[in-house]
């Protein structure tokens, strides 16, 4: 690990359809440096032959073949040598492509991977990152060439196709992470049960000592890792994602705010309007308002 040098942050969007927030490429090796920058949307960045650095916030390390970089929106990257390597990226909104109700989501390396490692990897100095064996590069590479091609091409029923494609790279990396042997990788693996179990009952109390068990941390080490990697405590987690349901609830319903705190697991709507108001910087009325003429 070497110490990185600065580099100017830069946004970047370069989706072609706004309607269809997802873009996947084998990237332009012959530029060596790619300036520090963030993006809006999510993006996972495949090293499939060659060296290179990664460069992050706090410093600078190898990335090798088969090296897998789940980047969440915001977060600041960048690369050197990447002349030296083959690297390929798929980009995309969360919000729309990554699977939330489907069974995937019940694999513990999933929350890992795409919730906790990209936030953590740097306290353990990318010990815990994912690496595919030879095996998976050759699938992975096959999919994301599918993708490219989709994406290029447009043909009819190019979305359905994109999802169905992406849906099996998701597969490929989780069961690969699960698979991961780096102590790091599976600490993370064991809080991303503590994350499942959450969001399975979000709406109910659920205990600290409950998480640790279903876990296999102790209680000290859960709290540790859950708030080095999302910033919050189990019990604020939960009621962000509380809130978040909230949110779509009314956008896309007409019940009253009272029924809502009740289904959602809050004491009364006096709860529920204190903790919706921190969070989202309006009460649920004024964002019932907003979002109706948005």
């Amino acid at each position: 690990m070497t110490r990185r040098v600065k580099y100017t942050t830069t946004p970047a969007t370069r989706f072609t359809d706004s309607s269809f927030r997802f873009a996947a490429r084998h990237s332009d090796n012959r530029m060596a440096v790619i300036p520090f920058h963030a993006h809006e949307f999510m993006e996972i960045e495949f090293v499939l032959r060659g060296v290179g650095i990664y460069v992050s916030d706090d410093a600078e390390y190898p990335m090798n073949a088969g090296d897998v970089f789940v980047v969440s929106p915001g977060g600041r990257h960048g690369y050197r040598d990447r002349d030296k390597c083959e690297v390929a990226n798929v980009q995309f909104d969360p919000a729309e492509f990554l699977p939330h109700d489907n069974d995937i989501t019940a694999v513990p390396s999933y929350h890992a991977l795409f919730v906790l490692e990209p936030l953590y990897r740097a306290l353990h100095h990318f010990e815990s990152r994912l690496r595919l064996g030879i095996h998976d590069i050759v699938q992975a590479d096959r999919l994301i060439t599918g993708l490219e091609n989709e994406c290029l091409r447009k043909a009819p029923g190019y979305a359905t196709a994109v999802k169905g494609l992406f849906t099996q790279l998701i597969v490929l990396l989780c069961r690969a992470y699960l698979a991961t042997t780096a102590p790091a990788a599976q600490v993370l693996i064991k809080a991303g049960t503590a994350i499942r179990h959450i969001d399975q009952h979000c709406n109910e109390p659920v205990a600290i000592a409950t998480l640790a068990r279903v876990s296999g941390l102790s209680v000290n080490q859960l709290l540790r890792v859950f708030r080095q990697a999302t910033g919050q405590t189990p019990h604020d987690y939960q009621i962000h994602q509380r809130i978040l349901k909230a949110t779509k609830m009314l956008r896309e319903t007409s019940d009253a705010i009272t029924p809502i705190a009740y289904e959602l697991g809050f004491a009364d709507s006096s709860h529920f309007s204190r903790h919706f108001k921190r969070i989202m910087g309006l009460t649920p009325q004024a964002y019932r308002r907003h979002a109706a003429t948005a």
